[in-house]
This record gives C-alpha cells, structure tokens and sequence, in this order.
C-alpha cells in the first residue's frame, strides 16, 4: 500500500519519512491539534498511533493537508481597501506581467534572431539652381559649410583621420580596429577616454576614404558630449555615372540611436538632367530592441531626417547663389 501510494505521488518512501518527521512535532503541540475541526483531529490522533510506520508518515502528511486546506481563511488583506484601489493594484500586476514577458521575449529574440534592423531610401531632386558639384560639396567638403548647413546647426563638427589605417597604408578599417589605437590628437598631451580611439583631428578639408566626421551636442543638456564619428569608406566622382559617397559611423555617443558600428549611408548623385540633379541616399542601422525600433519611429525618423537635410542643402545653395 505505501509502493503504491509513493508511486501515485512520484517519490520515495524516504521522501514521505523526511517530510512527516519534520512535519510531526507541529502537529504534535496542542494548539495544533486543537484548532481541527472534530473529524479532522481525530483522523490525525487515529494517524499518530502508526508511529515509526511509513503508513503513518504518509497518511499523516495526507491529513495535514486537508486540514490546511479546510481551516484556511480568507485573506482579509485588502477588506479595509475601496474597489479602484483593488482594480488599480490587479492592472497594475498584469501591466508589470506583460512588461516581464516582453523582455524576456525580446532578450530570447535577438539572441536567436538579432538585433532589430532599421533601413531608409529617400529619392531626391535639387531644382539646379546650381552644378552637381555645388551640391556635391555640401556633403563631402565640410571646409565649404556656411554656419547655416544643416550639419554645422545642429552639430560641433572636427574633421578626423583613421590613424591605424594610415599608419598600416591600408584604405579600411573597421571603427572596432580603429578603436584600439590611441587617440593621438597632441602627442604632448595625456591620453584621454575620449571615443575617438584610432582617429585624430586634423584640419577641415575634403573628405577621403579612412577621413570623417564628429560630431558633438551644440546646445542642451548634453552640451558638448560627443554624439558619434563617421568615417568616409568610399568616395568616388567618375565622368560618366553617378557620384558616389559612402560613410559609416564607427562610434558613438549615449544619445546616439543606433549600436556603435552598424550604420551605414550611401549617396548617388547624378549628372544635370532636365534642370535638375537626382540624387539618391539610403541607410542601413541596427538596435537592440524592436520595442525601441517602434516606439521611436526610428525607420520613419530616419527618413524625415534625411530629407530635412537634403531641403535644407537645396535652400542653402539658392540662397548662396541670390547673395552671388
């Protein structure tokens, strides 16, 4: 009958011994006992004269917990409490629930899927009030900005050289390579934590392959943090075809959307056709949350972005040829 018993509750009847030996000296108090209804004290004393007995362990652990079950009353916790106050704490535990299991979910998803992709394309016309080379320079000679370009208003900009491509006479390198060269800005001065490791500043000029950008926070609270740098990994302006521009952001900043080292942007801008110039500039990024992805409208704002710079580059160059 014990066999059968332990096999009915999958343990053993070591398991059963354990648990009554350590359950039988509460049960065994007065007051424990007292507090069972009639019927139930007396099947537990009818238990307690199989001493020393697997039986007896097991049915007294049976009857302890029927009489448990039986004597348990009703919390009465939140009695003193108004009904919103219970309904705000119920949704309240659901609210923390789902959030739980959407991280759980979300750690689970990029590690077996990824990490969360946001991707632009924008297509756009100058009007020609000027050359492709006038537009052209608006984004790759930064010594030619006015202190009304998009990127100088919104942005302390330095212009950077990749030093360990330089210093190994290749032409690419990845930001993470770069990253473990020390800045070398001022050989008099100390080395710094700066995020500009493997690059240095140099004067504003065109851009290069293994040349780029930083850029730092102009106003705000984060007024001169470093925001991110951007290195050009290819540049090319052949006689027939398009223009082409590529860069990508090697570091970045803790306001920065985007993971260090994943985004990329390519432009093509392409001859004067009918009075205008057709360019066309897309991007590639990633994040660690899709949540974030959607709840910051990243692939939208990405757009929106690249096309407020892009009409901002057109008015530019108008009103620089209305001054001329």
């Amino acid at each position: 009958s014990i066999h059968r018993a332990c096999q009915c509750f999958h343990c053993s009847p070591s398991t059963l011994e354990l648990a009554a030996m350590w359950l039988r000296p509460a049960l065994e108090r007065p007051q424990a006992s007292s507090c069972l209804r009639p019927h139930c004290r007396a099947a537990v004393f009818q238990a307690q004269r199989f001493a020393g007995s697997r039986l007896r362990h097991f049915i007294f652990l049976s009857l302890l917990c029927v009489a448990a079950a039986e004597e348990k009353k009703k919390s009465k916790f939140l009695a003193p409490f108004p009904m919103i106050v219970k309904a705000g704490l119920f949704w309240w535990c659901i609210f923390v629930f789902v959030v739980v299991a959407y991280f759980i979910v979300e750690v689970l998803w990029v590690r077996y899927k990824g990490t969360a992709v946001v991707q632009w394309g924008l297509t756009f016309d100058f009007d020609g009030t000027a050359t492709r080379k006038v537009y052209w320079e608006q984004f790759v000679e930064p010594s030619k900005w006015s202190q009304s370009h998009p990127v100088v208003q919104s942005a302390v900009i330095s212009m950077v050289e990749n030093v360990l491509a330089e210093n190994s006479g290749q032409h690419e390198k990845d930001g993470e390579e770069a990253a473990k060269v020390t800045c070398e800005t001022n050989p008099n001065e100390e080395q710094t934590s700066d995020p500009l490791l493997g690059l240095k500043v140099v004067p504003l000029g065109p851009m290069a392959v293994n040349r780029g950008l930083t850029l730092r926070v102009r106003s705000g609270d984060m007024e001169g943090g470093f925001f991110c740098a951007r290195l050009c990994t290819e540049i090319s302006t052949p006689d027939e075809g398009p223009w082409t521009y590529t860069m990508k952001t090697v570091s970045t900043g803790p306001a920065y959307p985007y993971l260090s080292g994943t985004e990329t942007s390519t432009m093509k801008m392409w001859p004067e056709e009918g009075g205008k110039v057709h360019c066309e500039w897309d991007g590639r990024a990633e994040v660690a949350s899709r949540f974030y992805r959607w709840w910051q409208g990243l692939d939208n704002a990405a757009h929106e972005g690249a096309k407020a710079v892009m009409e901002a580059i057109n008015d530019e160059v108008r009103r620089s040829k209305k001054h001329d």
